[in-house]
């Protein structure tokens, strides 16, 4: 891969010049367990001229307390190796949103050897657990500063993960815990603000940023920095595909008259936007779909809307002699509003297309007409809910209880690792920990909850 073919550069406020195809590392220790091939993924990136790598605390995915921030410990590891200079690389995480337990509170304790007083009890985004989460974060990456640190998802009520409808009865709960009664006014956002205008000026992080946010919590975060002297947000990190446009109305608008450049995540559905699923011999097996996590992000792949509009893109696609997942890519990135997309790997070959094919694909106007079209009939089917009998649908509590469920789990596995002779402990192995069955969908999301 030549680095001069493939990729170029954007310039982002507190960043510099970045790489337009960002490195996801969400499925790393997962779905690809071994140290060597991550590291192999994370050389060829950069020799290929990426230089723009993203994580998060909470990876990989699908979230699960057992093997929760494995990707920054590996990325640490990479790191140390030497391999490439930490100059090189413009390396992104994510603090976690409102959870409700202390799930990602403990892990940041258990890694920064804090006692349990130490513990939030609920995730967020005070000053204290900012604070932790960068410590935490800085401990595992094995480095003494992040050039982004996002919020990665709200701390308040919003939408999330597909739903589209704002509910009046929830501005003071969250859709994690529709219990939960709580106010977060103007002091919140300059808490929040301020934490991340100290750690600008300690020089543990160079740029913030945040995720899976709204028109609203944009202004509010940038009006809030300006209004206090702190630098702007200079990311958003957004679900935004052919499947999912909802970026490109006011909440594109906001972004530019601000200037929060676009990172994209989810250009290809969760990989569902693929030749692999609609070809003459579908995939059937060996996929993120299929075995992986086929009862996470199942908005991506959903049955009554997503999958028949994917369909129609792949037979777009099959008519221009094009790849659905490089046209998939190719759209996302062309975009004006798009900074980077982020590209998601298992294995050194699906690196190298997803750097070259898109990269040298230039969509000819028929074909983005033909994209707009099918997105005029089914417009963002990954988005909105479909509507069920009252009782039926999720409420978020399910998802505290299992919270609560998976932190008894882990203390008693961890008292009885504790316990374990020394001859027990040699035969465990990190690959036995590295598949452990997911429970959490995304980033607080209940893995049997089923969004559109």
């Amino acid at each position: 891969m030549a680095a001069e073919d493939t990729v170029k550069y954007v310039d982002i406020p507190g960043l510099g010049s970045v790489c337009d195809m960002c490195l996801g590392t969400m499925t790393l220790t997962s779905q690809v367990p071994e140290d060597a091939d991550c590291f192999a993924i994370c050389d060829a990136y950069v020799k290929a001229g990426g230089n723009f790598i993203d994580t998060a605390e909470v990876y990989p995915f699908p979230m699960n307390p057992e093997v929760m921030g494995n990707v920054e410990k590996m990325l640490g590891r990479w790191l140390s190796t030497g391999t490439v200079q930490r100059d090189q690389v413009v390396l992104a995480t994510k603090c976690a949103g409102y959870i409700p337990a202390p799930l990602v509170s403990m892990k940041r304790c258990d890694v920064l050897g804090l006692p349990e007083d130490q513990i939030i009890p609920e995730g967020g985004f005070s000053e204290a657990a900012l604070r932790q989460g960068v410590e935490a974060s800085l401990f595992r990456l094995q480095t003494d500063y992040i050039d982004l640190y996002q919020l990665h998802w709200p701390d308040r009520y919003s939408p999330l993960w597909g739903k589209s409808e704002y509910k009046f009865g929830l501005s003071q709960a969250h859709q994690h815990n529709p219990a939960l009664v709580r106010e977060l006014g103007v002091e919140y956002y300059e808490e929040v603000v301020n934490a991340m205008g100290a750690l600008l000026s300690e020089g543990k992080i160079k740029a913030w940023g945040v995720s899976n946010e709204t028109s609203f919590g944009v202004c509010m975060w940038c009006e809030t920095a300006k209004r206090l002297g702190v630098p702007l947000p200079s990311t958003i990190q957004n679900d935004f595909s052919m499947c999912d446009r909802r970026f490109e109305t006011e909440l594109a608008e906001a972004c530019k008259f601000y200037n929060v450049k676009l990172i994209a995540y989810g250009c290809l559905n969760g990989g569902f936007l693929s030749d692999k699923y609609f070809c003459e011999n579908p995939v059937t097996t060996g996929s993120r779909h299929t075995d992986f996590a086929p009862n996470s992000q199942t908005r991506y792949a959903e049955v009554e809307r997503t999958r028949p509009a994917a369909q129609k893109y792949y037979a777009l696609a099959q008519e221009s002699g094009l790849a659905l997942e490089a046209m998939a890519y190719s759209w996302a990135r062309t975009r004006d509003y798009t900074a980077s997309v982020i590209i998601g790997v298992s294995s050194l070959e699906q690196l190298k297309y997803n750097m070259e094919v898109p990269a040298k694909m230039t969509l000819s106007e028929e074909v983005v007409m033909g994209i707009d079209m099918i997105n005029w009939t089914d417009p963002s089917p990954n988005v909105g809910e479909k509507p069920a009998p009252p009782g039926t649908g999720s409420t978020g509590l399910s998802l505290q209880q299992q919270m609560e469920k998976d932190i008894e789990t882990s203390k008693a596995k961890k008292a009885a690792e504790e316990t374990a002779t020394p001859a027990a402990e040699e035969t465990s192995t990190p690959a036995a920990e590295e598949t452990a069955t997911p429970v959490v969908e995304e980033a607080g999301q209940p893995a049997e909850e089923t969004t559109a």
